[in-house]
């Protein structure tokens, strides 16, 4: 995925960003080729906290180590790197979001703020959303309440002539950035506002520097990339590509929640995975009956406010089988010592106990992993007759008595060898409830977890 800086100039021969940036562009002067950036840092830190190396035995790695960076570069070096980059008129900053957009950046990130709103910015990102494009942007640095732009657009922003003639209005979304400590409390320099939609940690962020180096730095423009990094990943996750508002639901469904001023926290893995339904069944592919339920009579979820529930019956297409499955990309340089763990947790719940156990009304549920030499793994093997049921009151399947069963929660995993993956990167979950056509059943699935 390509995730457009912009920024300040990158080092693109940085050891951990070489092969990582593009040839962008030079909005000041005009020109397709960046330098190599020794002068200011904050362009080269932003890039490392996005798409930095990994597993190469140096420096830092970053969100999202398969993404490559657009430069678009907006802000003037300076004779000090320590220095702040300059600024940049708004004029350039609209061409900028342009130009990423036009050379394929589906992500842009905008680790910079301002006082004042501008037509031509909001254009640029009205445009940037048609194209399905998703723009990052810092919430600024002033430690207090504020609306800070460009994170601060609103979804619609209207501009006027003179006295409020020939009004122009722009659909506009960009997701607004906070920094919080290593705690999540939110960092002291963070702004925050109604319009901030999400924070990421923002303090002592080490990433890369000019001239091979390695440094910390603090603010807004360092929890930009985190999110950016994330998005970006949940953008390759998905073969059939998320819109904007998509992207954003996924991040704001799946983080956690936060407390004060800060509203809510980031959580890189469920984002990507959506692996305990904070996001209801976005990302999986299911047919039948599924759906995420916050709760079935007393059980709860195990992780979170949601859990998958897999039913036949209802609206199960025929009664006899329902399923959920999803694609998950496993590069193979994340595995440690070449095995991949993968585990969840999962209650079978049933109204045939106890009346139709060990009888022709064996409702079954079913999880299995397929690997990437056509072999298969099989997390959970459930069925009215085979299960130990505990009784379980407060649940009351239509058409059926109020005797009903469970499982109760149980933990699963299984320990996948490297070489099982036949080079491929991607794994396949599957889970299945399958019986008769009445609606007496039900699977309940949370928390997956790869390790």
């Amino acid at each position: 995925m390509i995730v457009a800086v912009i920024d300040s100039s990158i080092d693109i021969h940085h050891e951990d960003l070489e092969g990582r940036v593009l040839n962008g562009r030079n909005m000041i002067t005009g020109t397709n080729v960046v330098s190599a950036g020794t002068a200011c840092q904050h362009g080269t830190h932003v890039s490392g906290t996005i798409a930095a190396k990994a597993d190469n035995g140096i420096g830092v790695a970053g969100v999202n180590w398969s993404a490559q960076i657009l430069p678009v570069v907006i802000f003037p070096a300076t004779s000090n790197p320590a220095e702040p980059c300059g600024s940049s008129p708004d004029s350039r900053i609209a061409a900028a979001i342009d130009h990423a957009v036009a050379h394929g950046a589906a992500t842009i990130n905008m680790s910079l703020s301002g006082g004042d709103r501008n037509e031509d910015v909001a254009a640029a990102l009205a445009a940037a959303r048609k194209a399905g494009r998703v723009v990052v942007a810092a919430a600024g640095n002033t430690g207090k309440e504020e609306r800070r732009y460009p994170s601060g657009y609103g979804r619609t922003e209207t501009f006027t002539s003179w006295f409020g003639l020939s009004p122009r209005t722009y659909d506009v979304d960009i997701l607004s950035v906070g920094a919080v400590e290593n705690d999540r409390g939110i960092a002291s320099f963070s702004t925050w506002d109604s319009t901030v939609d999400i924070f990421a940690p923002g303090v002592g962020v080490l990433s890369t520097v000019p001239g091979n180096g390695y440094a910390t730095m603090s603010g807004t423009s360092m929890a930009t990339p985190v999110i950016s990094g994330i998005v970006s990943l949940i953008q390759a996750s998905e073969v059939w590509g998320l819109s904007p508002d998509d992207v954003r639901v996924r991040l704001l469904e799946t983080s956690w929640k936060g407390s004060g001023h800060v509203t809510r926290v980031v959580d890189a893995y469920e984002a990507v995975v959506n692996a305990s339904f904070e996001a209801g069944t976005d990302g999986w592919q299911t047919t039948g009956q599924a759906t995420t339920p916050h709760r079935l009579g007393p059980i709860v979820p195990i992780l979170g406010d949601s859990m998958l529930a897999i039913s036949t019956g209802g609206n199960a297409g025929g009664g006899a089988r329902s399923t959920a499955g999803k694609t998950f990309n496993v590069p193979h340089d994340a595995l440690k010592d070449g095995r991949l763990r993968v585990s969840l947790y999962y209650n079978f719940v049933s109204e045939e106990y106890p009346e139709f156990v060990n009888t022709g009304f064996n409702d079954a549920f079913k999880v299995t992993l397929g690997l990437g030499d056509f072999s298969s793994e099989t997390l959970v093997d459930e069925s009215v007759n085979t299960t130990a049921w505990t009784p379980v009151t407060g649940i009351d399947f239509p058409g059926g008595d109020t005797t009903v069963g469970q499982s109760g929660w149980r933990y699963a995993s299984v320990v996948v060898d490297a070489s099982r993956l036949a080079g491929y990167d991607s794994l396949r979950l599957f889970v299945t409830d399958t019986g008769d056509t009445a609606y007496d059943s039900v699977g309940l699935i949370d928390a997956i977890w790869f390790s």
